[in-house]
């Protein structure tokens, strides 16, 4: 089990990491920046993060799926981490 997750870790595109962490940090920094409660402000930071990468794969020449994939991973990960 611990290999074939390693595997798939191993197979993403460095692209979609960058995508991932950059999301997170959007997410966990608007999430403790609002002054709107715990779950109210992680849910408002992962919609911001969600919003910003959606738009910055509006705004490239194509849309990749799998890089909105990583971004919404990322921004519920840092969600989760503002509710810590």
């Amino acid at each position: 089990m611990l290999k074939g997750i390693i595997n798939r870790l191993c197979g993403f595109e460095r692209d979609k990491y960058v995508h991932f962490i950059a999301c997170m940090i959007i997410s966990l920094v608007v999430a403790n920046a609002l002054p709107l409660g715990n779950v109210l402000g992680a849910v408002v930071g992962v919609l911001v993060a969600v919003i910003a990468g959606s738009v910055k794969e509006w705004m490239d020449d194509h849309v990749d799926k799998d890089d909105i994939r990583a971004d919404i991973i990322g921004a519920v990960a840092g969600g989760l981490l503002s509710l810590i």
